[in-house]
């Protein structure tokens, strides 16, 4: 039985090693972002970072960092206090969450369904099971409870943060840069090849 990349030969529509070389390429590191194109997508000659959203991301830190260094003890002390109540407010929203998870679980799990629907069942508690898990969680509060920062305590974690954000995407937007140049030479030295 033919793979998605023998059945052009099989079929006759491949029959030279550049073409099928071309064909099986699609699912190798360099192009594999174009593996679920047609197998007749032209393939460029070269590919270009994208690298638009970590520069979005980079500009948002770089603009966070400027406006908490230009506010005011006063505007801190309210931003602090805001962030206080934010997280109690969270952990509240957290309780009520859980709760109405756990209700419908146990509607779920109640229910006596038909076998023909008893995988959709199981995959209602699961989702459930795993929400529960993930939305509701009060592990990491509980250990570490919101606590009432001066403002001046608030703006200093907040630009350790956003400097924290900034290093992470001016990381990957490199690291972006370089897959691509990779792939570029591995396509290069290909076509070199085939040639």
């Amino acid at each position: 039985m033919p793979t998605g990349y023998t059945a052009p030969v099989q079929d006759g529509k491949i029959v030279t090693l550049k073409d099928f070389a071309w064909c099986c390429a699609r699912g190798m590191g360099a192009l594999v972002t174009m593996r679920e194109a047609p197998s007749d997508a032209e393939i460029p000659e070269r590919f270009y970072p994208d690298i638009a959203r970590y520069d979005t991301e980079i500009d948002a830190a770089r603009t966070q960092i400027e406006r908490l260094s230009r506010l005011s003890a006063a505007e801190c002390d309210l931003e602090a206090a805001a962030a206080f109540e934010a997280e109690l407010k969270s952990l509240a929203n957290a309780a009520l969450r859980k709760r109405r998870y756990e209700d419908m679980l146990a509607k779920v799990e109640a229910w006596r369904c038909d076998d023909e629907v008893r995988t959709l069942r199981d995959f209602m508690v699961e989702q459930l099971k795993s929400s529960i898990g993930f939305d509701c969680s009060t592990e990491y509060s509980l250990s570490h409870p919101p606590v009432r920062l001066t403002g001046e305590q608030w703006r200093e974690k907040q630009l350790a943060e956003t400097s924290r954000f900034l290093a992470f995407y001016a990381t990957q937007r490199d690291n972006e840069i370089q897959r691509v140049e990779g792939r570029n030479k591995w396509l290069a030295a290909l076509r070199a090849s085939l040639d």
